[in-house]
């Protein structure tokens, strides 16, 4: 005959007790992914909200937002009421609020007092290409090789998400490819630059031209990789065209 065991209270008392730990840790780390999902999302509504403020600027040179002082509910009511966005944007995160950078005339999200960047690497051109060509170097060093020059791959070789990288940022798009860096433009933007020979050179958006970093020779160009197309990059700026 089979005799049946049952719990002792020892024994539920020892589940209780692990229950008791495991469950405001599982709290903790639910909390954390909500908190983390509604940030990513928030990042995303900025970055929306900028490209919408860039796609006005150039249909209404004449009364750009970038020109004026506008408070935040000014700037939303143009925008929205332009067709620009959809909706009035919402932030969600913790601590988090929408701010105008007077210097970059971009809205940046502030959490808990600290401005989280444009991009992984930072806000401008120059920021991120130096910190971009270090992990194409990187990456050369580590395997021998550059990355590949398609898809995503340009991305993930160097250890960046693609997600981050399929925008505009300050009117600017990266892309990795291989041993070069490409910079191209948001549409009704332009380029102003000196070539090394101290020609000033304009290009618009509508050129489709890119400016090209070489890892190879470590110099900088504009539409290809030739002498003669060698530029200063330290004259670079963006503006409307």
């Amino acid at each position: 005959m089979m005799i049946k065991k049952g719990v002792t209270l020892i024994e539920l008392l020892a589940v209780l007790v692990l229950i008791g730990i495991i469950a405001p840790i599982s709290v903790v780390l639910i909390g954390n992914l909500v908190e983390n999902t509604r940030l990513k999302a928030d990042i995303r509504t900025v970055e929306n909200i900028n490209y919408a403020i860039s796609l006005y600027d150039v249909d209404y040179p004449e009364n750009r937002i970038s020109d004026h002082s506008y408070t935040n509910e000014e700037i939303f009511n143009l925008i929205v009421e332009h067709g620009y966005l959809s909706d009035y944007p919402t932030i969600s995160s913790k601590n988090s609020i929408l701010e105008w950078d007077e210097t970059l005339k971009v809205f940046k999200l502030n959490v808990s007092g600290t401005y989280i960047p444009l991009s992984p690497l930072g806000d401008t051109y120059e920021e991120i290409a130096p910190e971009m060509i270090i992990l194409m170097q990187e990456k050369f060093s580590t395997t021998g090789s550059y990355g590949r020059t398609w898809g995503d791959y340009q991305y993930t070789d160097v250890g960046l998400d693609p997600e981050d990288w399929d925008g505009y940022i300050l009117h600017i798009n990266y892309r990795p490819s291989g041993s070069l860096l490409r910079l191209t433009l948001e549409p009704g933007y332009q380029f102003v630059f000196d070539t090394i020979a101290g020609t000033t050179i304009t290009i618009r958006s509508s050129f489709n031209w890119s400016i090209i970093y070489n890892d190879l020779d470590s110099n900088w160009y504009y539409h290809s990789v030739t002498p003669e197309n060698q530029i200063d990059i330290d004259t670079l700026i963006v503006e409307l065209t």
